[in-house]
């Protein structure tokens, strides 16, 4: 291919698949550590390949992404990973997330510049699977590369970008094109969730589709798994003292909807309910204003420890997101036994979140809802099968059979053993 079409691929590529204006790598951050070459091989996965060996691309990594790939790696310790990555120019990644990776390298800048590092990469690392997350490291694993009998290629999407709704409906129908012509080149997707499994099944053909369930943080706070603080009070929110805590949590940005969340806050102290509310996380400065007008606190980017003892003090945790892949906040909240109303939205409508609402005048009744013993037991067993389900050994045990199956010949006996276990 000569300089001049693959320029011309990438900017058409760039054209259909613009989910982000700040999608940029960071100029500064942690020192790279170079990819040390092991063996001699072709972009297509040739050459002599190590069974388990992983390259994970991650175009941002950060925030839920992030956690979710360090999850993936420590899970399955068995399995060489490695990393390709870059991120947002408002995030940062500490260096110790890096040191879980057999070696690490940042992706440049340009769209041409990081088809051939991925290319690059497969050469020097030689993989036997390469796992695109979210749609630009989608784009370009599918791009740069084909897979073969000594290369897979997944592709867990994180959600899709075609599930926004900030973006025009011809928009949203044309990335569903891209991604159903890339799912040709997909050897396997791996679902965070039952609707991005949905969403995965395209008409007349798709390759397999498997989920792996993402899995909550662990918090070093005391008696974190005690669901009584939550489970056995007879309101929607009894706290030791004050009025009832509600926390919301993520990016300030148009996904996770801080406006809708503000005005929700809003509609329940009109209705005579006085709440506290707390939003953990930071982000654009106009939504930063949405919450500050509506007496809502700003905690900013906590720690993960900080984070939880936050979430331990909520009377309920309100998931307002627009749209998600499966949002590891939920799962948080589930670890910690909290009570969840949550938008109607397919990520936690089809993982059957009982109490779910789409305007935010809707939140009154579902307060009132949860006030009732009956309701909030309801949703209490909801929140304790899905913390269940959602656990570190059943992530463990769906990714070994997933790696394990696509990791050659050596790897088939504990991949088997991992299936039985999975079932």
């Amino acid at each position: 291919m000569s300089k001049l079409d693959e320029d011309a691929m990438v900017d058409q590529a760039e054209t259909t698949m613009r989910v982000s204006t700040t999608a940029q790598p960071s100029s500064s951050g942690p020192t790279s550590v170079s990819l040390s070459p092991k063996a001699e091989c072709d972009a297509s996965g040739g050459g002599s390949v190590s069974p388990g060996r992983i390259l994970h691309v991650v175009e941002s990594f950060g925030s839920g992404v992030k956690n979710s790939v360090l999850s993936y790696v420590a899970n399955t310790p068995e399995f060489e990973h490695h990393l390709l990555w870059s991120t947002h120019a408002d995030t940062t990644v500490d260096e110790v997330d890096l040191r879980h990776f057999s070696s690490h390298e940042r992706l440049p800048s340009g769209h041409v510049d990081r088809l051939k590092a991925v290319r690059a990469a497969v050469t020097q690392v030689v993989p036997n699977i390469v796992h695109a997350h979210s749609s630009w490291a989608g784009l370009y694993v599918r791009l740069a590369l084909r897979p073969s009998q000594r290369l897979s290629i997944l592709y867990t999407p994180h959600g899709y970008s075609f599930q926004r709704q900030d973006l025009p409906a011809p928009a949203r129908m044309l990335f569903r094109l891209v991604e159903w012509s890339l799912s040709f080149n997909t050897t396997m997707v791996v679902a965070c969730g039952q609707h991005e499994a949905r969403l995965s099944a395209w008409p007349f053909r798709h390759p397999p589709i498997g989920v792996v369930p993402n899995v909550a943080h662990t918090f070093d706070t005391e008696d974190e798994l005690d669901h009584a603080s939550h489970g056995t009070s007879s309101s929607a929110a009894e706290p030791a003292s004050g009025p009832p805590v509600i926390v919301g949590a993520g990016r300030l940005c148009n996904a996770k909807d801080p406006a809708f969340f503000a005005a929700t806050i809003r509609e329940l102290r009109a209705a005579g309910i006085q709440v506290r509310a707390v939003w953990i996380g930071d982000g654009e400065e106009h939504f930063a204003r949405d919450l500050t007008d509506a007496n809502v606190e700003i905690t900013g980017w906590l720690s993960r420890d900080d984070a939880g003892k936050v979430l331990r003090e909520a009377s309920v945790y309100l998931h307002t997101a627009r749209w998600e892949g499966f949002p590891l906040s939920v799962l948080e909240a589930a670890s910690l036994g909290v009570p969840m109303i949550g938008r109607d939205i397919g990520a936690l409508r089809d993982e059957g979140l009982p109490l779910l609402f789409r305007q935010p005048a809707d939140i009154v009744g579902l307060w009132r809802r949860l006030e009732d013993d009956d309701e909030r037991q309801a949703t209490m067993a909801f929140v304790r099968r899905l913390a269940d389900s959602h656990s570190d050994s059943r992530q463990a045990n769906t990714l070994r059979v997933i790696y394990g199956d696509l990791s050659g010949p050596e790897l088939t006996t504990s991949s088997a053993t991992s299936r039985e276990a999975a079932r």
